[in-house]
């Protein structure tokens, strides 16, 4: 599998079967939630999101240039 490091994907270790459950392990993600921004914003406007989801994609293609992958399109 492809790994790629970077400070805002959260790490894949490994995961685990029981009988009727699957376990996923993830690194520590201990920014807060996004239930807790809601509540000390009061808001959040489809704007809002848009320049949320935008920095993240930006980033994103920012950083998959950076380490040598090219997109189609």
């Amino acid at each position: 599998m492809f790994r790629m490091e970077h400070k805002s994907i959260v790490k894949f270790y490994d995961s685990f079967e029981s009988y009727s459950k699957v376990y996923l392990v993830f690194q520590l993600a201990s920014g807060g939630d996004l239930f807790e921004q809601l509540v000390i914003r009061g808001s959040f406007t489809e704007c809002d999101a848009v320049s949320v989801v935008r920095d993240i994609l930006v980033s994103l293609l920012r950083h998959l240039r950076k380490i040598g992958i090219k997109l189609l399109g």
